[in-house]
Order: structure tokens, then sequence, then C-alpha cells
């Protein structure tokens, strides 16, 4: 039954799940270069405060004090043996030892127990004696200018433009979201009980350009996911990329998927028929193949059919391909052939998580393709709000595809045709997997060779001969020549 009251629309605002791999990248690149860039000048820095450091301890050394020699001279007369020229022995130093019967009425020199002890420590008199600001022999440091600190600047710009098209991006598709899901939500609860988690009509934000829908409660069909894959406009490396590249044929496009997934009873199409079935573009036929397997298998064949000629069809049995494409649908596909991307019908096709197989549908929409073949808008392009309404046209006719594909009826000739081309494929596949298997029993059957070898060498010497012994009568009998027994 569907549901008689539609759910109040609106957009869900969640949080990310999933982290920003390259916002989170680039965000780590531009601090590595700024802690490098300051690393750089912190070394430049202290290499050029030790150079003045020298250069004053040199001025302090070279230069002394006139005044205070010329007292210590009149005060006290030099020795003859006692030179009084700088580099001479200071009562200061360690190595000094006064001796008195040495030097007889020198009175100008103490010992060291009786010299006064300077209160002051070293450092205080070396930065004393280092001269101010505008004296002789002062150095003055160099101020930075502004251009000096521009790799600071570019990276600070470029972190708050990449936030300001982050957001801006966001944005974009929030809001493009928001119409599409206005523009098909009538659709959506005319077919489906249920429209989004628990009724709410909520889409969920997987990232900033992926969401999803969920719907459920309609026949013929176990659950729709409705997914948008819009383009990454957030992300500022792909907003130049699209700028730089031609917007046809590129990988960045608007598209809308909806997966069908049929259950196993009747009324959720269980009953089925058996069969592979695909619309794609030509120019994409060969990427569609190798995404899905069911599609690039040997029995799969093309044929003609009423479609446009950039559009290409494929199926096991040419009875599938009158059934699933009546004249009625055709001249909407034709129309409207550059907003199709696949549309796909098989029974084994492969879940989200890739190893459980089910029945099931598949349609890709492009969301805002270039128009540039609508022959009857003189080669203009539409607008947004034309282009949503072409694709809640191609929403409609997938929905009813649902309840064609599995009300549709083969024949006995073609299920016994279908039979053999997927036999004929399974017979294939287990040939292009028998070599792989091969090899994995060679390989351990070799690991478990080397396991027994390493547990010979751990063994003592009667015990390692009596497995090796073993082992041989093992490999003996193994190769040993199979005999036809007589049965009397």
């Amino acid at each position: 039954t569907m549901a008689t009251h539609a759910p109040a629309w609106r957009l869900a605002s969640a949080s990310l799940s999933r982290p920003m791999g390259k916002t989170a990248m680039t965000t780590f690149m531009i601090l590595m270069f700024l802690l490098s860039v300051q690393v750089q000048r912190a070394s430049s820095a202290s290499q050029g405060a030790s150079a003045t450091f020298d250069d004053d301890e040199d001025d302090e050394v070279n230069v002394a004090p006139e005044p205070r020699r010329a007292q210590e001279q009149q005060r006290a007369p030099t020795p003859p043996t006692l030179e009084t020229k700088r580099g001479a022995f200071e009562p200061d130093e360690e190595e000094f030892i006064f001796d008195e019967d040495e030097f007889e009425g020198f009175e100008g020199v103490s010992t060291r127990q009786d010299a006064p002890k300077d209160p002051e420590p070293q450092s205080k008199k070396k930065q004393a004696r280092t001269p101010p600001p505008g004296a002789k022999g002062h150095v003055p440091r160099p101020k930075k200018e502004l251009i000096e600190y521009y790799p600071e600047g570019m990276a600070v710009a470029f972190l708050f433009l990449f936030f300001l098209n982050y957001l801006y991006g966001r944005g974009v598709n929030t809001r493009l979201a928001d119409k599409w899901l206005k523009t098909c939500n009538d659709i959506l609860n005319e077919n489906f009980a249920m429209v989004g988690v628990d009724s709410s009509g909520v889409m969920m934000r997987e990232s900033a350009n992926e969401l999803m829908l969920y719907c459920s409660g309609r026949l013929n069909c176990e659950s729709v996911m409705i997914t948008l894959n819009l383009k990454p406009r957030q992300d500022l490396y792909s907003t130049v990329w699209d700028l730089l590249k031609p917007q046809i044929g590129g990988d960045n496009q608007d598209t809308v998927t909806v997966d069908v997934t049929l259950g196993s009873g009747p009324e959720t199409g269980g009953n089925t028929e058996k069969y592979c079935f695909a619309v794609m573009p030509k120019n994409e036929e060969v990427k569609v193949r190798s995404e899905h397997d069911d599609l690039n298998e040997g029995g799969m064949r093309k044929w003609k059919t009423g479609l446009h000629e950039s559009l290409c069809c494929t199926a096991e049995d040419e009875e599938v391909v009158r059934e699933l494409l009546p004249e009625v649908v055709i001249p909407a596909l034709n129309d409207n052939r550059q907003y199709i991307k696949l549309i796909h019908f098989s029974d084994r096709m492969e879940t989200s998580s890739g190893r459980q197989r089910k029945g099931g549908l598949k349609f890709v929409f492009n969301l805002l393709p270039v128009d540039r073949h609508a022959a009857k808008d003189g080669g203009k392009d539409k607008t947004v709000e034309e282009k949503l309404r072409v694709g809640e046209i191609l929403l409609r006719i997938a929905l009813r595809y649902i309840d064609k594909a599995t009300s549709t009826q083969l024949s006995g000739p073609a299920r016994e045709r279908i039979k053999k081309v997927q036999a004929m494929q399974r017979e294939s596949e287990f040939k292009k997997t028998r070599s792989q298997r091969e090899a994995e029993a060679q390989q351990r059957k070799m690991d478990k060779l080397k396991a027994e070898k390493a547990a010979l060498e751990n063994m003592s010497p009667q015990a390692a001969a009596k497995a090796e012994e073993k082992l041989l009568k093992k490999q003996r009998k193994n190769n040993a020549p199979v005999r036809a027994m007589k049965i009397k």
C-alpha cells in the first residue's frame, strides 16, 4: 500500500562521515612547509647571533681601558722580569700562583686568598661591556622587511582560499540536491510507502558531494537506494581541473544512481526470469563492461535495435531485447540519450560488498549534462530546472521498468538458449580460475615441505632419521603408479 500522506521535504544537514583526504593532505603539507621555513630562519638567526657575540668578545680582548692601566702602573712599579703587555698573567686566572720570594717589593698583586671576589657574574660583565646602540663598535641588527614573510603569506592565503572554496562547493551541492529532491518528491511518495529513513524524507549525507536516499514499501522490489554523486566542488583541485578540461566527456559529472534490490518472495520480485540486459553509450562500453563482470562475459552479444547510434544494447538473447525495449520507450530514450549512462538488469548483480550476487536493476543518469544535441532547442543548453524535469521523467521510466522487468515471461526456447549461454560462461570462468587454484595448491604443498624440514632440524639425530625415513616412504607411495585391480 502506498503512503497516503507525504512526509515534509527537507534535506539532512548531518556532518561528514568520511574524512577529507585531499583537504587533510593539503593542510598537512602547508603546515610542514611553514615549519621548515621557521626552522630555517631560526637556524640562520642563531648563526648570526653567535657571530655577533664572537665579534663582541674580540673587541673586549683587543680594546683595553687606558686609564685603568695607567693607574696600575703609577701605583706599583713593574719588575723587569714581568711583561705588562696584554697577554701576561692576570691575578684572576686559575694558572697564576703568587710567590713572595720571587716577586719582592711587588705589592700590586695579592694572593688569591686575599684577593677580593667580584660579586657580579661574568655574563653581567660581558653585557655591561657590550657597547650600547649608537656607540662605537655596535653592530645594529637588520630589520626584516615585509616581503620576507611571503611564504607564510602565500600559505595562509591558500588555506583561506581552500576553506572558502570548500564552503562554497558544499553549499552548491546541497542546493542542487535540494532542487532535485523537491522536483522528484511527488513521484517518490506515489511509488513508495517509506521515503527516507523512518519515513523522514531526509537524504543521508555520505560526504560533501555524495547524498543517499533510501526508499521501500513497493511491490516487485525489496528496496531502492538513490544516490546523488555530484561533482566535488568543495575540492579546490577538482574545481581548477574542471575549468581546465573540456566539460564533455569528463570524469567528474553530476549523476543519479538508482539501485533496485529484488527479494526472494513473489511480492518482491523473486519470480523474475534469469537474464542479463544492458543499455549504455558506445563511447563508455569498454569502461562499463570492465566494471561489471556479468556484462564482460563472452555470452553477451550486441543487438540491433531502434536506439540512436550513440547507444548500444547487449543481452544474452534477442527475445530479452524485444521484451524490455518496447516501441513506446525507445523514443524517450533517444530524445534524452545524453542523460543515459547505464540501464542494467541482471540476475547476478553484485552487491555493495562485492561478495554476494542477487537479482537487481541499476539506472545511472547524468543530472546536468551539456545538452548540445537537442535539435528542438536550436543547439542551446537547457536551464537547470529544465534538466531536472528531464531527470524526473527518467526516474519515472526507471520505476516503471521495475514492474516490466519482474513481470516479463520468456518462452521455453529462449530460456534454454539463455541456460546454455550461462553454462558456457560458468565453464569459461572456471577455466580462468583453474590455473590460479593450481598455483595456490602448489604453494601450500611447498610451505608444508618447508615446515617439515624445519621440524627435522630441531629433532635429535635418531628422531630425525626416523622422520626422514617416514617421509621417504610417503613420497614413494605417492609417486608409485596406480595398478589396475582385477575383480573376479
